[in-house]
């Protein structure tokens, strides 16, 4: 079996209605802003936060409040038109402690919100998700390479419903007068609109974050530096419902150093990754956080055998001494055909384009088709990938006439300054074959890793593209039954395999649409179990080095 398509079996334990990026419109959004090492003295204080906000309906009514202080802004916005609100430093949080900062936004159609951050030099940016996109478990990143004395913090956010939230900690935290270690369980009780930031010198990684209504979730560094000058990060997580189990990472313009890549587990996980030409793997256990070193010269795919969440840490870069960022990246599964591109002004912006297709002249921007030479493949895949630049400027730039799925994600940059944002779909998704559209899907129970590794689905559905009968989910595309591996301890088998296991006292063989089944098995005499390429071979006494 061709190596791509490999890749995407071991995807088999996502669910397509799990792994939609969740849509940026809605009618109402809450955030708050963590803290950033560096700080305004000036009286009044410098405006030091911006909310870009877009409307898609004519005469959109929107209102800006922050709780519990006397400050709101109520104006019209026009459909395609984009309105800046500015705040103040006053409203960022400082310390780890409960807050009563939580900006709220809410509109009578549907709006999209850009949150942007800037003090000094220090820059960082997320897009937000709408509160009916939200969810209640969560995983923290924070990216842990900075030599200053920032910290590693997350802030939680309570929508219009108060809520009680678990915290298991990765990394030690002094909240409220008491410590707590690593490995410890914080609870919390949120009222409506309210905010917890907390902070830590520790790497918070892989803490989980467990509340009984949905929340929002901020992750990042208050003050990183790597290959720049100090800068805050920060990034709106997705919650673990809403992610994948196919990725793409390709290069970016301005990156010549290397990134990092928080590739985290929502259960036990097998994960494969191709980085240019090099394919490997690595099994993960759930809630573990892995990090990979990303060369700035090569695209990297990942594939893994349950859903994951993937974050790219840009460390910055040399030229015009861009900044570090934090970035979501997209699932395949949520690429679609048409979105709108918001550049930000005074910034160099780009647009980073996935594309599934052998006719990238088939793609329009702006009403200009992309040139076939600009667009490169990505190795042992059927993706390509390409740069466009937005120049400098602001408002909505439109892409139009786009006929096969893509991924994008926005990236800008001047002097000491970077941020970056996925994009976000404005037409209905684009279905894969052998499979169909639906308000309510189902392929927890109609997918391969189900059928032969049972795993609980849960009650609610969402929308999404659902197989056609007769055909299973094998993370990516629908296939015929018989055409399934076999999941098992998070290892994928191809159909028909037949492989040792349990230090070789078993032989199992892969049966389509069953799973594995075993049979006694032991080494001759003379031979000795051992693992070569991560396979359980029996190999003769003093050859255990040979091929």
């Amino acid at each position: 079996m061709a190596l791509r398509r490999l890749l995407f079996l071991l995807a088999g334990l996502a669910q397509i209605c799990d792994s939609q990026l969740p849509s940026p419109r809605g009618k109402k959004f809450v955030m708050a802003f963590m803290q950033d090492q560096q700080k305004y003295q000036s009286n009044p204080p410098d405006i030091k936060y911006q909310l870009l906000i877009t409307g898609h309906h004519p005469a959109t009514v929107t209102k800006v409040s922050v709780s519990k202080h006397m400050f709101w802004r109520t104006f019209v916005i026009s459909k395609g038109m984009t309105a800046t609100v500015r705040l103040p430093g006053t409203f960022e949080m400082s310390g780890s402690n409960y807050f009563d900062m939580t900006v709220f936004i809410e509109a009578n159609k549907d709006i999209s919100v850009f949150a942007h951050g800037h003090g000094g030099s220090s820059v960082g940016t997320t897009h937000m998700l709408p509160i009916h996109q939200l969810g209640r478990v969560y995983h923290v990143v924070t990216p842990n390479v900075s030599n200053t004395d920032g910290f590693k913090e997350f802030a939680i956010i309570a929508q219009e419903t108060a809520t009680d939230v678990d915290i298991s900690l990765t990394g030690d935290v002094l909240f409220n007068g008491q410590a707590y270690p690593a490995g410890s369980k914080l609870s919390v009780n949120l009222e409506a609109f309210q905010a917890l930031q907390l902070q830590s010198s520790d790497d918070l990684s892989g803490t989980k974050i467990e509340s009984k209504e949905p929340v929002a979730v901020f992750s990042g560094h208050s003050c990183i530096t790597k290959d720049n000058a100090c800068n805050q990060v920060y990034e709106q997580l997705l919650p673990s419902s809403s992610w994948g189990a196919f990725f793409i990472v390709p290069m970016l313009p301005f990156q010549n150093r290397d990134g990092i890549l928080y590739i985290t587990a929502s259960q036990n996980t097998y994960l494969k990754y191709q980085h240019g030409d090099v394919l490997s793997s690595q099994t993960l256990e759930s809630g573990e956080v892995m990090q990979l070193n990303k060369y700035s010269s090569e695209p990297v795919s990942i594939s893994a055998s349950a859903r994951i969440q993937v974050l790219y840490f840009s460390t910055g870069g040399e030229s015009q001494g861009h900044g570090p960022l934090l970035l979501n990246i997209p699932a395949v599964t949520s690429f679609c055909k048409s979105y709108d591109l918001l550049s930000m002004k005074q910034l160099d912006n780009y647009a980073i384009i996935v594309a599934k297709t052998s006719d990238p002249s088939r793609i329009r921007i702006q009403r200009k088709t992309l040139a076939k030479s600009q667009w490169k493949i990505v190795p042992d895949t059927e993706y390509y990938w390409t740069e466009y630049s937005l120049a400098r400027g602001g408002g909505i730039l439109s892409s139009e006439g786009l006929r096969v799925p893509l991924g994008v994600f926005i990236l800008g940059f001047s002097q000491n300054d970077g941020y970056g944002s996925q994009d976000h779909c404005t037409s209905s998704m684009t279905c894969p074959a052998n499979s169909h559209y639906e308000v309510c899907t189902d392929t927890c129970s109609n997918h391969c890793a189900n059928v032969t590794n049972s795993e609980p689905c849960p009650e609610t559905c969402t929308e999404g593209c659902q197989c056609d009968d007769g055909f299973l989910l094998d993370g990516i595309d629908c296939i015929p039954k018989e055409n399934c591996g076999c999941f098992s301890n998070g290892h994928y088998y191809q159909p028909n395999d037949i492989v040792l296991l349990n230090a070789c006292k078993q032989q199992c063989t892969c049966i389509p649409g069953e799973g594995l089944t075993c049979i006694d098995h032991s080494c001759a005499a003379q031979e000795t179990c051992e693992s070569q390429e991560g396979v359980l071979r029996c190999v003769q006494k003093g050859n255990q080095n040979d091929g």
